[in-house]
């Protein structure tokens, strides 16, 4: 399955773990283990997901995003996934998600929560464009 991999500008990830093109690694600990500990590889299931989620789950400064393979095992929901393997294929372009975009995506989270009237009517009008206040 086609999957993306954040790295730093060095290809690495935390504790040091050096990813290139057509680079395999598996996960070292027991499968039955949670999502962020050493039973799975870390992905992304799109490059929109995985630029993001930078600010709060690697927090890279110079991020790498590489396309890559493997057999989901588990995942968080539509945040992110793990493989016991997986290879990162060759490096693409990280997706700019700018800052309109992250406070769409806020107030709509919101949304799906919310039903105060006043809430949602300057909600919708934010988001159509018509009162960005």
């Amino acid at each position: 399955m086609r999957l993306y991999k954040l790295t730093d500008e060095n290809g690495r990830t935390w504790g040091g773990m050096q990813w290139g093109e057509n680079v395999t690694h598996s996960a070292t600990g027991p499968e039955g283990q949670p999502l962020c500990s050493n039973g799975w590889i870390h992905f992304y299931e799109s490059p929109e997901m995985a630029a993001f989620m930078n600010p709060i789950h690697a927090d890279f400064k110079n991020p790498q995003l590489w396309e890559a393979e493997g057999e989901i095992g588990i995942r968080d929901g539509v945040l992110k996934c793990g493989c016991r393997t997986g290879t990162t294929i060759r490096k693409i372009a990280l997706p700019e998600i700018t800052t309109t975009q992250r406070v769409e995506i806020a107030i709509r989270c919101a949304l799906s929560v919310s039903n105060e009237p006043g809430f949602v009517a300057w909600a919708g009008k934010w988001i159509s464009g018509e009162d960005r206040t």
